[in-house]
């Protein structure tokens, strides 16, 4: 079963948001990249289903599994 887009984009914007701050140490820059990765996703058509490493490392609480 595949995750809506907008569900994964308000899952894990904030948690790839911070990631990348990390890095740039520019909050705009790190924005600025977060959004371009879910446009890029969005445009491809990606559809996101369910891995085991996916659950073993991004799920925000034990019961959200992608």
């Amino acid at each position: 079963m595949a995750m809506s887009f907008a569900l994964v984009y308000k899952l894990y914007f904030q948690r790839l948001y911070v990631y990348c701050r990390q890095f740039t140490k520019s909050a705009y820059d790190a924005e600025d990249i977060v959004q371009e990765v879910f446009a890029k996703l969005w445009v491809a058509g990606i559809q996101l289903l369910p891995t085991a490493r996916c659950v073993a490392c991004c799920s925000p609480s034990p019961e959200i599994i992608l």
